[in-house]
């Protein structure tokens, strides 16, 4: 085999450890030898080289087929946001139609129990009732004499409170204007 300067060289070991112990002059000898050496040095590690790629490329193709299995195998949790979005939209009617968020969360309470629509559920007889029920007490509540009987108080606070409170509701100034005209008539009458 001739090297790129023309140089016959040989190409097995063998070959060439002949033409070393032909050579005379000890100083060349030892560099050919060292030569030899680094020869040997250099093809054992590229065959250790190239044994450990080929490993690795084996390993990683093995990868890739376990990862498209797993990848065409299994299906991924997918979020409904149709659902999502319906469940909305139902909160948002029943809002509209009078329901407050405990009477909604009622509702959608008992249509998940019973596994019906929010529909169904708000027009069930046992819905209806607890909703009447609960309106009747908050109204009750809502609304009570002070027990000296001087002051009406409305929500916790006195009519006189409510009416000056400018963050007071529509609802809460009605029920005090309402609280204090009935205690006036009272008041009235006895």
């Amino acid at each position: 085999m001739e090297n790129q300067n023309g140089v016959n060289v040989p190409h097995e070991d063998g070959e060439f450890n002949q033409i070393v112990e032909q050579v005379t002059d000890e100083s060349v000898k030892k560099v050919l030898q060292t030569t030899a050496a680094q020869k040997k040095h250099f093809r054992d590690k590229s065959q250790k080289l190239e044994a450990d790629l080929a490993t690795e490329r084996k390993a990683k193709l093995e990868l890739e087929d376990k990862l498209k299995n797993l990848t065409t195998s299994e299906t991924k949790p997918t979020f409904d946001t149709n659902k999502f979005a319906d469940e909305i939209n139902q909160k948002v009617e029943l809002r509209l139609e009078g329901y407050d968020n405990s009477e909604i969360e009622d509702i959608l309470i008992f249509a998940k129990a019973k596994g019906v629509s929010i529909k169904e559920a708000k027009e069930s007889p046992f819905v209806k009732k607890a909703i009447d029920g609960l309106r009747q007490e908050r109204k009750a509540n809502a609304t009570t004499t002070s027990p000296t009987n001087r002051t009406v108080v409305v929500n916790g606070k006195s009519v006189n409170d409510v009416l000056r409170d400018p963050n007071a509701s529509v609802a809460d100034k009605d029920a005090a204007i309402q609280a204090r005209i009935s205690h006036k008539m009272k008041n009235q009458s006895v």
